[in-house]
């Protein structure tokens, strides 16, 4: 992943390769200090919320930043 500057709100898409296809695989935005526990957003490599059917290695993911401007990351 390269360094992007957006707007605070923006959506933002993430791309995933290469993953190891496990069934609960999962992308969370973070801010860039906080935890990997602390997440404001996630989702599974579906695009949604709810567990898939099978193990994904790839996705391509929308997220909608804050609105508070920081520097975040996914994690």
């Amino acid at each position: 992943m390269s360094a992007t500057t957006v707007q605070p709100g923006q959506a933002v898409q993430v791309t995933l390769q290469g993953g190891p296809g496990n069934l609960r695989d999962w992308v969370g935005l973070h801010s860039s200090t906080a935890l990997d526990t602390s997440y404001l957003d996630w989702k599974y490599l579906n695009g949604t919320r709810t567990v898939p059917t099978t193990g994904l290695t790839s996705a391509a993911l929308t997220f909608t930043m804050p609105t508070t401007a920081g520097t975040y990351s996914f994690r």
